[in-house]
């Protein structure tokens, strides 16, 4: 619209851009100065179908006259009816109709002329268009008001009269009643309806919603404001067309002078989470309000799951979060089992918290293979399990001996008897250690298999005593010791024999019959002789190493004398010391007596 001056007088122009029909209808202009106004009224004709522009709510005083005019446009119109209660009017001799939808109630009466009118505009092709408009009858009773809230500092009452509402808002329309007294008479009245044309608007500007996948979702938004409200849907900033997309359905509804809409998504996935926008738009302007939907479900199975470090009783293990599902991730569950085990009986499970994504499991055996797999859980279930994991815990050295019997000898073997510990049957075990150690000698081993469970232990000194013990071992070390067992051979010393039996005597010479003595189970190892004269204090050595074979000579003696013979016979089991008196023969051959 233009304003401007041509020759002292005020010209008006009132431009209108691509004509649509709904600009169609009768159009004033009004110029108003201090000493009062004028106006023209001229009606645009537009070709097009007949429509009907939405009529505000009227408000009439009860017997006062009801005059309203059907805002029609479209080219041409053939006529214009009004309706009540689906009668066409007029039905009595207070209503008239106009050719240019002009309708007048006189003297309105509450009873009857209060409700829903609607205009019918029709043209030559059959087209029709309806527009409704509700009446309301008020009567003259002040009593049926509210008083203003004097203490409100948007509504003031000037002194002369004039109400003043700042700020005004959508709840402020409705019906003022005005009084006017002096103290003569019963005073005046009158009632005026403040409508507010307010533009679109919405009393939450964002919230968040959540649907479980696969199942319905439903966006709900409701727009207050001028009527007629028209709504669009928005995914992400992108348009959502119902017909492209068959489980999206939008419905629009009126609820007490809002204009409600929802958007439903049927079966809804995960694809359907995003920001939607509902978007109202009217006449005097358009806001938007935006519902973050979030469809929850089970979190994504797990991934990647990695082995960091492997111990014999534990293993460390990480993983990286996998997609929540829009629900946090509440907790984990570690399973693991042995590899020969199924998960469902023998399935062992340990909680890790949800904020975590590495753990460590305890308390297993060594050298073992397991399986492991982990489970995540949200509000609303839980995950697939992630891919299974194949370890095998590291050995360690056994914990305990074998314990050892000592079973039967001979005079060179011992048998010794293992039995594998029962405290700790989980640590492999590669093979035994046999000790043995002869009595002043030093310690021997042998290594034998861990399926050993008995051993001869042969070579041995006869007759000799021994201390026998044993420990477990594998790649990783050793076992402490078992308890000393102490045992011998069997086997004695050397038996001495009777003199008669090992001398034999000679003029110059005495010979020893070595074979003669008892060698108590062991073979003899050497002899040692030594002798002198009766008479002499120190002895004569024949020899400290004389084989224990044949017999031995002492020659070079004095005949006819009498000698002391001291014989040693050494074997592994010890030694015996024989003393014997003999006198050589005289040079005759004869025997002393």
């Amino acid at each position: 619209m233009q304003i401007g001056e041509v020759n002292g007088e005020v010209v008006s122009y009132l431009n209108i851009s691509a004509v649509d029909t709904i600009d169609g209808g009768l159009y004033a202009c009004i110029a108003s100065s201090t000493v009062g106004s004028v106006r023209h009224a001229a009606r645009l004709n537009v070709y097009g179908l007949p429509y009907i522009r939405p009529m505000a709510k009227s408000a009439v005083v009860a017997g006062e006259n009801l005059v309203v005019h059907c805002p029609v446009t479209g080219y041409p119109i053939d006529s214009i009816d009004w309706e009540k209660n689906g009668r066409m009017l007029p039905i009595n001799h207070r209503q008239k109709t106009f050719p240019n939808g002009t309708l007048i109630v006189e003297a309105v009466q509450g009873s009857t002329d209060q409700g829903k009118y609607t205009c019918v505009a029709r043209n030559r092709e059959g087209y029709i268009a309806r527009g409704d408009l509700d009446v309301q009858v008020i009567g003259h009773t002040p009593g049926d008001y509210h008083d203003l809230d004097v203490n409100n500092p948007n509504i003031k009452v000037i002194d002369d009269g004039p109400l003043h509402i700042s700020s005004i808002q959508k709840s402020h329309e409705g019906y003022y009643l005005c009084e006017a007294s002096n103290g003569v008479g019963a005073g005046l009245s009158t009632v005026i309806y403040i409508r507010v044309q307010a533009p679109s608007q919405f009393k939450i500007q964002y919230r968040n919603q959540t649907a479980l996948r696969g199942k319905d979702a439903v966006l709900e938004c409701e727009a207050g404001g001028e009527t007629p409200i028209s709504i669009r849907w928005r995914k992400d900033k992108h348009s959502v067309d119902d017909a492209a997309k068959p489980r999206y359905t939008i419905r629009e509804e009126m609820h007490g002078g809002s204009v409600h809409s929802s958007l439903s998504i049927k079966s809804a996935d995960r694809t359907d989470s995003a920001v939607y926008t509902c978007v109202a738009t009217n006449a005097f302007g358009s806001a938007d309000t935006s519902i973050n939907l979030s469809i929850q479900e089970c979190p994504e199975q797990p991934s990647n799951l990695t082995v960091l470090d492997v111990g014999s009783r534990s293993v460390e293990l990480s993983w990286p979060s996998p997609y929540n599902g829009n629900s946090p991730i509440t907790r984990y569950f570690v399973e693991y089992k042995l590899r020969q085990h199924d998960w469902e009986n023998y399935g062992e499970r340990m909680m890790v918290p949800g904020n975590q994504t590495q753990a460590a499991v305890l308390d297993l055996r060594p050298a073992t293979t397991y399986h492991l797999r982990i489970v995540a859980r949200n509000e609303i279930g839980d995950s697939d399990p992630s891919d299974i994991v194949t370890f095998t815990t590291d050995e360690e050295a056994p914990p305990h001996p074998p314990e050892i019997q000592l079973q039967s000898s001979t005079t060179n073997s011992i048998e010794v008897k293992l039995t594998p510990s029962m405290i700790d049957d989980t640590t492999p075990i590669h093979g035994y250690t046999i000790y043995y150690k002869p009595e002043f000698s030093t310690l021997e081993t042998v290594q034998v298999p861990a399926s050993t469970r008995s051993y001869l232990l042969e070579g041995l000194w006869c007759g000799s005593r021994y201390q026998i013990y044993a420990s477990a071992y594998n790649k990783k070390g050793t076992s402490e010791s078992s308890e000393i067992l102490n045992t011998r051979t069997k086997g004695k010393k050397p038996e001495i024999p009777e003199v008669h039996r090992v001398v034999e005597v000679f003029p110059m010479a005495i010979e020893l019959h070595l074979e003669a003595w008892g060698d108590g189970g062991c073979p003899m190892n050497y002899f040692a002789l030594e002798y002198k004269p009766r008479h002499q204090t120190e002895w004569i050595t024949a020899s400290n190493q004389v084989r224990p074979i044949g017999n031995y000579i002492i020659m070079e003696l004095t005949p006819a004398t009498w000698y002391n013979l001291r014989i040693s016979a050494h074997n592994n089991a010890g030694s015996s010391v024989a003393e014997y008196e003999v006198a050589t023969l005289t040079r005759t051959g004869s025997s002393l007596t």
